[in-house]
Formats: C-alpha cells, sequence, structure tokens
C-alpha cells in the first residue's frame, strides 16, 4: 500500500546499510525496541523518537535516509510532524522519505497521510519483511 516515488531525493544514497540512519517515530517504547531492534539486525542505524515534536527536532539536527512515522504520536501527531518537516524542507537541501505507520486500514488516514506529504503508508504491524520492503521502496538495501 505504497504510492509512487514521484519525489526525486537529493541526498546522496547509502553505500551500504551501516551508512544509513533511519528515525523511527514511535510512542510504543515496545514497539520502538522491536523496530529499532529489527532495523540493527539488518544493519542500519537506528533513532527512536517518543512523540512528533521530538522527531521534528531530530530531523532538524541529524540527516537521515528515511523517517518511519508513527500516525497517533503524543504532542504532535504523525501527520502534523510530517507536515511540519516537508514545509522546513522547502528552505533546505534535505529530503527525506517518510513512510507513516498505522494499526488500522482507516483509508482516510491513508489519504490523510499523502497528503501531509508521507511518501508511502504501511499497516502494523511492524515484520522485518515489511522493512525489508520499505528500504527497497527507496533504494536503501
Amino acid at each position: 500500500m505504497t504510492n509512487s516515488q514521484a519525489t526525486a531525493y537529493p541526498q546522496k544514497p547509502a553505500q551500504s546499510p551501516s551508512d544509513c540512519r533511519i528515525l523511527a517515530a514511535e510512542d510504543n517504547p515496545a514497539l520502538g525496541d522491536v523496530i529499532s531492534g529489527l532495523l540493527r539486525i539488518l544493519g542500519y542505524s537506528v533513532d527512536v523518537a517518543s512523540d512528533g515534536e521530538q522527531a521534528v527536532k531530530q530531523w532538524r539536527e541529524n540527516s537521515y535516509h528515511l523517517i518511519l512515522m508513527d500516525c497517533v504520536l503524543p504532542k504532535l501527531d504523525g501527520f502534523e510532524a510530517t507536515r511540519r518537516i516537508r514545509a522546513e524542507e522547502k528552505s533546505t537541501e534535505k529530503k527525506v522519505p517518510i513512510v507513516g505507520l498505522t494499526s488500522d486500514t482507516d483509508q482516510e488516514k491513508r489519504k490523510r497521510g499523502l497528503a501531509a506529504g508521507m511518501d508511502g503508508f504501511r499497516q502494523k504491524p511492524i515484520t522485518v519483511e515489511l522493512l525489508e520492503e520499505v528500504l527497497e521502496q527507496f533504494s536503501l538495501r
């Protein structure tokens, strides 16, 4: 359930997983551990943000190859966090793929995510296969 990648990302692609840095915005500590653990097993560097404000702050301070954005986050939901990142990207050289994550099948959430600027949308549960698909989609695998 993803849309096509219509935007070119100017950041140099990672040469290997160890060169790639991913931000996972997830407020559930156990799920944040699952996502970061699976990505680390695959060889990627991962930071976890526990709310939308923290996700935007970490994006400002670091360079990421991908953001996995939970849609339901405290302080700022994933949609608003994505909108803020996209608005700030307009004045920078930064452009990072953002993939929305949700635990339900609500098509309205998917539409809201894409309208906010998400490049794709995936339904939980998080599995290694789901992560590999997302990494492949954005040429990070």
